[in-house]
């Protein structure tokens, strides 16, 4: 089997779902993924500004606490209590002051600071307690600039100030040394291990420091887990649910494409197989598939079984038909050896168009010559035309029939009516009516007198051409075969050289076109009259002719005579 290419591949519908389901899946994974981090970021923020303000109120009292319960003095023994009250989250402290500034906004002095100068104020470091890994400098000089406002007790009521980052989750907090009431805070330590630092007035000295939340950096860290678990467990689910989609449905829906594919191909036993334990809908469309195919193979097997039949009985059939054709050329030859010839009867310029519609026909015409004899002063010739019922080899039966019964009959008499009487009531007795014919008896004697006997035939034509006369000779009886003892009539006609007699069977005009228009005796009599001056041959010829651009088909076997009266 062929391999399917890129463009079948990306137009089949495994194909084009499982690109859906991968889209929609990375959509749904990304959607949720992107709610649960925004949600719990919001939640840990959130958290962080709680703890953070907590942290920061608890610092200041336990600073403020601690200050106070050693009257105001601060040493090395004060930060390291303060440290290790809060071990879990302080690990750095600075002491530092800052410049003072004028508290009275109404007092004017002209004389300008160095910051009024353009100078940058500067922030001394007076102490640090650094019990971090990096041992860096932590001291944000942009924060420590807001001791400002600590400074200006008119307008600051707070007691620290507090920066909460929520980048790195870190906490700065300023503490001022603010004493209650009169008190005045004293620092007493070492400072860089040289001198002794004693500060009567705490009010621009501060404490920084930061507070660096563990439980926030572990929570940040839990979302980052639950946000990669959760990529997985989608990543995984949606797999596994793809998996399942694939062998549930896809499988059974490939095995039902190679199945058809296959029968398609001619392979007439192929089958969907699986284990069709589902009871779903592609089971039962499965089921339907193998029972559509086993109907498929019994027909088709059923066809090949009529077609070899049919083959045989074809061949035999043709070899009947060939044996049959055989026949009926034989049957042609030997209906051929009835008719006369018309080499005998030039004196009458006898023209003869004979059509039958299959090999041997139902028409018939036969020629008589009588010698002047002792009981006879004259001679006759006698013209005798049949057209039996039907067509082909039954009709042609009858012909010869008629025929070699004629040959008896006219030894006994040649008179036209005793001739037809005697030929029907043959036909009766032997044919039982199964068979009939129409037909007509001509008998001409020297003197150009004619003496005819119409037994049911189409009336035949005595035409003069030096006048235009037309003579139509009616029946005088039913067709041959139809009555024992009818007294079929002999009419006389008087005739002249030059004369002409047309005698036709009913296939002429008869014939049909495609609106079933028949050809008709009065386009024959236009035809006779337009050609009669030219030759008795010619004159069928164009007739024939005639009718073939006429017709549609032959439906009868079409037979013409034209003889002409000698002089």
């Amino acid at each position: 089997m062929n391999k399917p290419s890129k463009g079948k591949i990306s137009r089949s519908l495994s194909f084009q779902i499982g690109l859906l389901y991968s889209f929609l899946a990375a959509v749904n994974i990304t959607f949720f993924s992107v709610m649960i981090f925004e949600n719990q970021a919001e939640l840990i923020k959130d958290k962080f500004i709680l703890e953070s303000n907590m942290l920061a109120s608890k610092l200041a009292t336990e600073i403020e606490t601690e200050i106070s319960s050693k009257n105001y003095v601060v040493d090395n023994d004060t930060i390291k209590t303060i440290v290790e009250s809060n071990a879990g989250n302080i690990k750095y402290i600075s002491i530092v002051e800052a410049p003072p500034v004028n508290t009275d906004p109404l007092k004017k002095d002209n004389k300008k600071t160095e910051s009024q100068e353009g100078k940058p104020e500067e922030l001394k470091v007076l102490y640090t307690y650094d019990k971090t890994e990096e041992k860096k400098n932590y001291i944000n000089q942009d924060f420590l600039k807001k001791s400002k406002q600590l400074q200006n007790d008119s307008i600051n009521t707070s007691k620290y100030i507090k920066e909460a980052d929520t980048e790195d989750m870190k906490i700065r907090l300023l503490f001022p040394f603010k004493g209650q009431g009169d008190f005045e805070v004293k620092l007493l330590f070492n400072v860089q291990e040289k001198e002794r630092v004693d500060v009567k007035n705490g009010k621009n000295i501060f404490i920084y420091t930061f507070i660096d939340l563990k439980s926030i950096d572990e929570l940040r860290y839990k979302l980052w887990l639950q946000i990669i678990t959760a990529l997985i467990w989608g990543i995984v689910f949606h797999t596994l649910f793809a998996i399942y989609v694939y062998r549930v449905i896809f499988i059974r829906v490939g095995i039902l494409k190679q199945s058809s594919d296959k029968m398609g191909e001619g392979d007439l036993h192929t089958r969907a197989k699986w284990k069709f334990s589902r009871g779903d809908e592609l089971d039962d469309l499965g089921q339907s598939f193998n029972f559509m195919a086993e109907k498929i193979e019994s027909n088709v097997k059923e066809i090949q079984d009529k077609a070899r039949k049919i083959e045989e009985d074809s061949k035999v059939i043709t070899r009947l038909n060939a044996e049959i054709n055989q026949e009926l050329e034989i049957g042609k030859e030997v209906q051929e050896l009835f008719l006369s010839k018309k080499v005998k009867y030039k004196a009458f310029k006898l023209a003869i168009s004979y059509r039958p519609m299959r090999e041997v026909s139902g028409d018939i015409y036969h020629f008589f010559k009588f010698p002047k004899h002792k009981n006879s002063p004259r001679s006759y010739s006698a013209f005798f035309f049949a057209d039996a019922s039907g067509h082909g080899v039954s009709a042609a039966l009858v012909t010869v029939v008629m025929v070699m019964s004629i040959d008896a009959i006219v030894k006994e008499s040649f008179h036209p009516g005793y001739v037809i009487r005697k030929l029907s009531e043959m036909m009766s007795n032997r044919l039982q009516a199964s068979f009939f014919a129409t037909a007509v008896f001509f008998l001409i004697n020297d003197k150009g007198d004619v003496y005819v006997s119409n037994a049911g035939h189409n009336a035949p034509i005595v035409y003069r051409p030096s006048t235009g006369d037309m003579r139509f000779i009616k029946s005088s009886g039913p067709p041959l075969g139809m009555s024992e003892d009818h007294p079929y009539k002999t009419e006389r006609i008087k005739t002249q050289a030059g004369d002409k007699i047309f005698i036709y069977s009913d296939g002429l005009t008869e014939s049909p076109n495609e609106t079933e228009e028949q050809f008709s005796e009065e386009r024959v009599i236009e035809l006779i009259k337009t050609n009669i001056d030219k030759p008795n041959n010619e004159v069928l010829e164009i007739l024939a002719e005639k009718l073939d651009e006429f017709k549609i088909e032959y439906r009868d076997d079409v037979s013409m005579l034209l003889l002409e009266i000698p002089e």
